[in-house]
């Protein structure tokens, strides 16, 4: 089984919200590998990702979400700079 990360369906353009409404719990759990007192990393398999991916309805939201990228909107995710997330770290592909 493959599974992704949320920082690896960020990359795909997932948003937060598009996770939890299209793909809903995790489908496992690891430890943090970074921090071990951090939360820890969800997991998503990436057969469902992609299966949620070809439906007609994260087609839709990936296009609104393009069309508030044009006009400006940054979705009301600003960063300060020199601060870092986990985000940043490059994104893996976890197997079992």
């Amino acid at each position: 089984m493959t599974y992704l990360t949320l920082s690896d369906l960020r990359g795909r353009g997932w948003t937060d919200a598009m996770v939890r409404e299209y793909l809903g719990e995790p489908d496992a759990t690891r430890p943090n590998p970074i921090y071990r007192s951090a939360a820890p990393v969800r997991l998503y398999l990436a057969e469902r990702a992609d299966a949620a991916e070809a439906g007609p309805e994260v087609g839709r939201a990936e296009s609104a979400r393009g069309r508030a990228a044009c006009n400006g909107h940054s979705g009301g995710r600003q960063e300060a700079r020199g601060q870092g997330t986990l985000d940043d770290l490059p994104s893996r592909l976890i197997t079992r």
